[in-house]
């Protein structure tokens, strides 16, 4: 699914930054290495290092994601966007848009602290955007919505997009 992120953000017109700690990620995408401190902290290092102005943060667990998805956020013209799961607890993708004072708290209950860092924070959900890939009812779910009926068989939407 890796590879299905950063190609929507590639058409986005988004450049991508891995954060891993996976050596062998780090050579087929480039990026930063994770030192195992965790996710928020691997970000917070990331952000530090890259200083950006405006960036998204965004899972790499999102099948569904599309590039028009980013370019939606994007046009909301607003300093903080932040894009819960499906079921409304954890955050899937931030983008900030020169909020200076964002942290990231991603983990357990991360939409709703992730929204309490600014009160005019706007929210962005959308199928793309919300099913992400955390338990094995969500894989049923992808798996239920992404085969479609063809004529002579079941085609998988998960084979033709090469979602590794």
């Amino acid at each position: 699914m890796l590879r299905h992120v950063y190609q929507s953000c590639l058409e986005a017109g988004v450049k991508p930054v891995v954060v891993t700690a996976d050596p062998a990620i780090l050579r087929k995408y480039g990026g930063l290495q994770d030192d195992n401190q965790g996710l928020n902290e691997a970000l917070t290092k990331a952000l530090e290092t890259l200083q950006p102005e405006r960036f998204f943060i965004i899972l790499p667990d999102l099948p569904f994601l599309r590039h028009e998805n980013l370019l939606q956020i994007m046009k909301l013209n607003s300093e903080y966007v932040v894009c819960p799961d499906r079921r409304l607890t954890g955050t899937n993708i931030v983008y900030v848009n020169g909020f200076k004072k964002f942290q990231a708290m991603f983990g357990k209950h991360s939409f709703r602290k992730h929204l309490l860092q600014n009160n005019k924070a706007k929210i962005f959900c959308e199928l793309g955007t919300a099913l992400d890939i955390d338990y094995p009812s969500d894989l049923s779910l992808f798996r239920r919505l992404s085969t479609r009926p063809t004529g002579k068989k079941q085609q998988s939407y998960y084979k033709n997009q090469g979602h590794e």
